[in-house]
């Protein structure tokens, strides 16, 4: 008896710590001050483009294609360009159909193949497994995001996940971009981890990527986080070690736990504003939405959802 008491009172302590730190924005696990998105030069980002990823290694939902056609609207009202990365032909589980990309291709968006799908000299210490399939993408296969990273024919791009979705025909990325073209990396937080990966936005580049692809090359993922940090962030779980090891818990530890200048200005914007999730909504964003504010969220299909928020 006692320890089922134990136990309870652990997972509730574990809920509580959860949501003690009603933060919005972080930096090296400490609260920060969200980027205010005015203060960011208004047409700073002349090419631009919202890239998405798939690895093909299963079928591709209907549900997927018929989102990127409201994706690629929302990128016409900011003036960019709607991009699906793909795997070359060869590197495919399971085949592509293609009726989807003539879907696709009617919804106006521009469909490129990549050559890898996890990165060729990915560390032995970074688990190639290590679950988390919301983008579609999971373990190591989700770092096929970082290709987006190096499209530097974009002054700035915005890479979210494939159930990522407008929150209504008011949404406006524009601000994403400008802020990004000057020089920053922008990500949010999620529920219980520092950062999101169904939103990064950044000025892409060759340079940017083969940096990266650097780090993954020597990086490790322990029991406690990446590298030396010795942390997950300040809204860790229990299964954070499957769910951090992999783009959102690298991009957090390279950009906001390491104390290391990076060339980009690592800064977090507002989730209930970006990039809205359920874990979050009723919690700490419930103004936001009853204001229509939000402008983007994940997981399509949290309209319903919303409303019980307002």
């Amino acid at each position: 008896m006692r320890q089922w008491i134990a136990l309870l009172f652990c997972v509730t302590a574990a809920q509580h710590e959860s949501w003690s730190k009603q933060w919005r924005c972080t930096d090296r696990d400490n609260e920060t001050a969200c980027l205010d998105v005015s203060t960011c030069r208004k047409g700073a980002a002349r090419r631009r483009a919202i890239v998405s990823v798939f690895d093909a290694h299963v079928a591709l939902p209907r549900s997927a294609v018929a989102l990127k056609a409201t994706v690629a609207a929302a990128a016409r009202r900011a003036g960019a360009e709607c991009v699906f990365l793909l795997p070359a032909e060869q590197l495919r589980r399971v085949d592509v159909d293609a009726s989807a990309l003539a879907d696709l291709a009617a919804a106006g968006v521009l469909v490129r193949e990549v050559p890898w799908i996890v990165p060729p000299h990915l560390s032995p210490g970074v688990p190639v497994e290590s679950g988390g399939c919301c983008g579609l993408c999971c373990g190591a296969r989700e770092f096929m995001k970082l290709h987006a990273l190096g499209l530097q024919e974009y002054d700035a791009v915005l890479v979210v996940d494939n159930d990522f979705a407008p929150a209504g025909p008011w949404s406006d990325f524009g601000p994403l971009f400008d802020c990004a073209a000057e020089g920053r990396l922008l990500t949010t937080r999620a529920s219980y981890s520092a950062v999101n990966g169904a939103l990064v936005a950044a000025p892409p580049s060759a340079a940017l990527l083969a940096e990266l692809l650097g780090a993954l090359a020597t990086a490790t993922v322990g029991d406690d986080g990446w590298g030396d940090a010795h942390s997950w962030g300040p809204f860790r779980k229990a299964r954070s070690r499957v769910t951090q090891a992999r783009v959102q818990g690298f991009l957090y530890w390279y950009y906001h736990q390491r104390g290391v200048a990076t060339a980009l200005d690592a800064r977090q914007v507002d989730a209930c504003v970006w990039n809205l999730q359920r874990g979050i909504a009723k919690r700490l964003c419930r103004d936001d939405i009853r204001a229509n504010r939000t402008v983007g969220f994940s997981h399509a299909g949290l309209e319903s959802f919303l409303k019980s928020c307002r």
